[in-house]
């Protein structure tokens, strides 16, 4: 399932796998079901004799989003990284998604890559206590996934979309998991420009409003290349690096349906 290409067939469905893709749409473009999605056909076989999505235990699962048109990209492309084969479809009035996946691939895996926003904003850290503390004006409070709470300023610099790359690994010092990002030109500009103003004082890395780690700033980190560690397992490190690469969702997917797409005998 590993090197899928995703690409939007007949502006409307995504898919992952070249040889599905070349089949996707017609020139017309896809048939929309009154359900306001395109319109598959289950055991759909192509011109060369391969199978298409969906087939028989393909998964179906239906997402309402506010923007499902901007959604689509980064759900495929989080998905292919993420080692899965899946079409993605936006409805006709923009608020909803569909995935189909593959039937041996693992559905509760899949929704656990999709569950992330993907937003990634830095913020000074002033304090960590067990408790909340009063915020003045201009300050916002978080917690980590520890259950300490965090006061911080405003957003610093919002790295959300401009991340070049990103890939989990182990960390040769401690053998804990990280994640190695490399941001794009302006974006490591900035944060190189940040860090140098902010040494000594610690920067939180704040992930869809969760304070992943605030570590102080040592010495400024040039050259657009980043690595972060914090609490979280290789599972969730890997999580984190696909959701990154794809780039961030213009807000959350509330999970609305789930089953299979075609009937399978026996279930």
């Amino acid at each position: 399932m590993r090197g899928a290409r995703t690409l939007l067939a007949a502006a409307a469905v995504l898919m992952a796998g070249h040889a599905a893709a070349q089949e996707a749409g017609t020139a017309a473009g896809p048939v929309i079901g009154a359900d306001g999605f395109p319109v598959y056909e289950c055991g759909a076989v192509g011109a060369r004799g391969q199978a298409l999505l969906p087939d028989a235990g393909t998964m179906r699962l239906v997402y309402a989003t506010r923007d499902a048109a901007a959604a689509a990209g980064v759900v495929a492309a989080r998905l292919d990284r993420s080692g899965f084969e899946a079409q993605v479809a936006p409805s006709a009035d923009g608020l909803g998604l569909r995935v189909l996946l593959r039937g041996d691939a693992p559905a509760e895996a899949a929704k656990e890559a999709l569950a992330a926003e993907g937003r990634v904003v830095l913020h000074e850290a002033f304090s960590e206590t067990p408790q909340p503390e009063p915020a003045s004006e201009g300050q916002v409070q978080a917690r980590d996934s520890d259950g300490y709470w965090y006061l911080l300023g405003p957003a610093a610099l919002d790295l959300s979309g401009r991340i070049e790359s990103a890939a989990a690994d182990t960390s040769h010092m401690t053998g804990e998991p990280v994640i190695n990002l490399r941001l794009d030109g302006a974006a490591g500009k900035a944060f190189g420009d940040l860090t140098t103003e902010m040494l000594g004082r610690r920067l939180a890395i704040v992930i869809d409003g969760t304070v992943l780690t605030a570590p102080y700033i040592q010495e400024p980190i040039l050259g657009g290349s980043l690595m972060i560690s914090g609490s979280f397992t290789v599972a969730e490190a890997e999580r984190l690096a696909a959701a990154f690469a794809a780039g961030a969702l213009p807000g959350p997917l509330d999970l609305l349906e789930e089953g299979l797409a075609c009937p399978v005998e026996g279930r």
